[in-house]
């Protein structure tokens, strides 16, 4: 079986799979990230329903090489600002009724006195 000496202890013989090594802890290569399409269902939905973390796969994403990740990366970083857009304009309407509501309902208490 191949093996590599770890760059910091140098001591040690690891497997050419292993992510950290054994001895001291370093890590030695990054865990690659699915990009399946169930996987790229679940960022999509998550991007939508939960706006803030679809940032965070975005940035986790676009770190990947190769172009399907930078591809997911973006696609969640516009459906998170697009929600995001949704949220607020939704805010801002029920926001107004509230106020429209104890407006009116001042304006009547000022008839009754």
């Amino acid at each position: 079986m191949e093996s590599i000496t770890c760059p910091k202890c140098f001591t040690t013989e690891i497997p050419l799979d292993a992510y950290f090594c054994p001895k001291c802890g370093t890590q030695l290569r990054t865990k690659s990230f699915s990009t399946s399409r169930l996987t790229q269902a679940g960022l999509y939905l998550g991007s939508l329903l939960l706006p803030p973390l679809g940032l965070w796969w975005a940035f986790k994403y676009y770190r990947i090489p190769d172009g399907k990740g930078k591809k997911i990366a973006i696609i969640c970083s516009v459906l998170t600002i697009i929600s995001l857009l949704i949220a607020f304009y939704l805010w801002q309407i029920f926001t107004a009724g509230i106020t429209q509501q104890i407006n009116s309902q001042m304006n009547n208490a000022d008839l009754v006195f």
